[in-house]
């Protein structure tokens, strides 16, 4: 049996009637939630479905990416989750590249008519024996890649993460993170089967009803992108509310401006607790701790099960609490690698995040290694220089990136949102307000020399700054 056998029959034991899933108007007990992928697993059998087979999913955050999920699971099958904001042609590619047999979404779902095609493209892929879950990346570095996860790194990273959330079946969650992308898929939708809690599902995120179920449904547990809290921060600050249920609000995907963790402590009455993860471990690698220390601007400890190193540029281990270097991970969350291509480098993973470590071993993000700027031979973070133009009362989002410069190898420009509509000459005297903060704030050499004022800063589905589009 795998792991989803197991902790179905687990709830089917203890509490099958306890509702799993609710969305909309409709509500689904374990027991239904595993009747319906039981019928869809024996749907993709007589179809043909051998063990192992890749089978991909495209739903927005509804009952059938649930039933269909699971239902692939249950058969021996691969699930390749596809984000429905792609286009076909990205689509096809990701169908491609992993052999997948069938695309499972809402037009053959409904007709429950399933046709397997037999896929000889990369038909010797070699796959762990365990494979359960391959997860495409948001390709902020270039083309996607098939992250490979097994249902060893699920079971890691949930008994761990049910841990940090310290969990209880008592808790629901408000499902509103991409369950096509890493984060909703473990730290929601499977840590909820592993504990038992509910998941009241948000098909397309708006801050409007995710502020509504949170309120109506009592949700206690909140985890969302450092975007989704911007959106619901703007509806509080219009209209105040309180949520007497809620007692943890997670941020994690991307990194969270300090200004914005204040306003969430404001508006939402808790601290925040940021963590830090990637889809190669699985989702959540770090967390602060609800029992210890939640420190501002640090993604916390290592979760259980997760040893972790920092890296200067010539490969050396660093020792000395902080100095900057690559974060490099180790443990059962971390995948094999890429389908196709394994991690190297003794099962270590290189993350590509450079960050410090304080006195206490809490990391401290700085920035992506291939943000680095380098002016005149002189390292600037960009993330530093982001957090102080946040700090101005008009400026809603900002990115920092290097241009080109012949003299000096790069300048900075930073890119920003305003958060309301201003002329050109209140954008020039927004300018030179923001010049005279981080005149106070940074050295000379990392002041960006171009400022531009745009109306949406490019990001993946999955939240992250699309600094490549920039560029």
């Amino acid at each position: 049996m795998n792991l989803a056998q197991i902790l179905f029959q687990a709830k089917l034991k203890q509490i099958p009637q306890k509702t799993f899933i609710t969305f909309e108007d409709q509500s689904f007990s374990f027991l239904e939630v595993f009747e319906y992928a039981s019928q869809i697993a024996q749907k993709l059998q007589k179809a043909g479905l051998k063990p192992q087979d890749k089978i991909a999913i495209s739903f927005w955050n509804e009952p059938e990416f649930v039933f269909a999920y699971f239902g692939i699971l249950l058969a021996g099958g691969i699930v390749i989750p596809v984000s429905p904001l792609l286009a076909s042609a990205e689509i096809n590619n990701i169908l491609q590249s992993a052999s997948a047999k069938l695309l499972i979404n809402q037009q053959n779902f409904k007709a429950m008519a399933f046709e397997l095609t037999e896929n000889n493209l990369n038909k010797n892929l070699k796959m762990p024996s365990d494979l359960a879950v391959v997860i495409y990346t948001s390709g902020t570095t270039g083309q996607p890649k098939g992250v490979m996860l097994t249902y060893q790194n699920i079971q890691a990273q949930i008994q761990a993460a049910s841990k940090v959330l310290q969990l209880s079946a008592d808790d629901s969650f408000l499902g509103n993170l991409s369950f096509a992308h890493v984060f909703g898929q473990m730290d929601i939708l499977w840590t909820a089967l592993h504990e038992g809690c509910t998941v009241h599902l948000l098909s397309r995120f708006s801050a409007k009803s995710a502020l509504e179920l949170l309120i109506n449904k009592n949700i206690s547990i909140l985890i969302a992108v450092p975007t989704m809290y911007q959106l619901m921060l703007r509806q509080l600050k219009k209209t105040p509310l309180s949520f007497p249920k809620l007692r943890i609000c997670h941020s994690g995907a991307a990194s969270m401006p300090e200004c914005t963790a204040e306003e969430i402590e404001k508006y939402f009455g808790l601290i925040l607790q940021e963590g830090y993860g990637l889809t190669e471990t699985c989702s959540m690698a770090f967390s602060n701790p609800l029992a210890g220390p939640l420190k501002k601007g640090s993604v916390g400890l290592p979760i259980e099960g997760v040893e972790f190193e920092l890296k200067n540029e010539f490969g050396q281990i660093i020792d000395k609490p902080h100095e900057i270097g690559e974060v490099c991970l180790k443990g059962s969350i971390i995948s094999c690698g890429y389908l196709g291509q394994e991690i190297q480098n003794n099962n270590w993973l290189e993350t590509g995040d450079l960050g410090f470590k304080d006195e206490d071993n809490y990391l401290f993000l700085v920035d992506r290694k291939k943000n680095l700027i380098i002016r005149s031979g002189l390292k600037i973070y960009p993330r530093e220089i982001e957090e102080i133009l946040l700090r101005h009362p008009q400026i809603a989002e900002a990115a920092v990136i290097g241009v080109f410069s012949a003299l000096q190898g790069q300048k900075p420009k930073a890119y920003l949102v305003l958060k309301q509509e201003c002329s050109a000459a209140e954008q020039k005297q927004i300018e030179s307000e923001l010049k005279e903060i981080c005149q106070k704030e940074i050295a000379h050499f990392k002041i960006p020399v171009f400022f531009e004022f745009i109306k949406e800063i490019p990001k993946t589905p999955s939240g992250k700054i699309l600094k490549r589009a920039l560029v």
